[in-house]
């Protein structure tokens, strides 16, 4: 299910006029905003660890530096009402709605229990995998710099695991397909 959501995810950035760049374990997508980052691992939270994990954490890394990590604390989804009308906003009532949930309480029990109507989420909102803490947008990134970013995941105690996505992404727009070419015209008379 995963894999299909986030390849329409691909396939609906693409034809916006993005560069999505498919890479090991998920997608990046690099843009005038930054550099999109999108993994196919679960939606984590502290309330309930999946195998002791319960976030993400995001290091970049540039061709000469050092790696860095880009996250303060394990992207995850949040764990009571507040935190989750804080990261959402307005966005909470509409997602309570297409969950046919009572209340934001009901919304994040059922997004806890992988309630099969909250992966539609992921469609109707490509905004609730920020939320859900399995997307990171780098604002940071320099255009026309290459990058490195790997996504770990992190246990309660700060270990963390393997890379379960790698992405190589040179930040910015990319070229547009449709500037001026160079076109040479000759008339001859016969």
């Amino acid at each position: 299910m995963k894999k299909v959501l986030c390849l329409l995810f691909c396939i609906c950035v693409h034809l916006m006029g993005g560069r999505v760049v498919a890479q090991d374990g998920g997608f990046a997508l690099r843009g005038p905003g930054g550099v999109v980052l999108a993994w196919e691992g679960a939606v984590l939270s502290p309330v309930n660890p999946i195998g002791g994990f319960v976030g993400y954490h995001i290091y970049r890394e540039s061709p000469g530096n050092d790696p860095i990590r880009l996250t303060d604390h394990p992207l995850a989804m949040p764990t009571t009402e507040a935190e989750l009308t804080q990261k959402a906003g307005d966005r909470v009532t509409k997602w309570i709605k297409a969950t046919r949930a009572k209340d934001a309480e009901g919304l994040l029990r059922r997004i806890q229990t992988e309630d099969p109507r909250t992966k539609l989420l992921f469609l109707y909102d490509p905004f609730f995998a920020e939320v859900a803490g399995v997307h990171y947008t780098d604002h940071s990134a320099k255009p026309r710099e290459t990058y490195t970013y790997r996504v770990v995941q992190v246990k309660a105690d700060g270990a963390e695991s393997a890379p379960i996505a790698r992405f190589h992404v040179t930040a910015g727009l990319p070229e547009s397909p449709t500037k001026p070419i160079s076109i040479n015209i000759r008339s001859e008379e016969r």
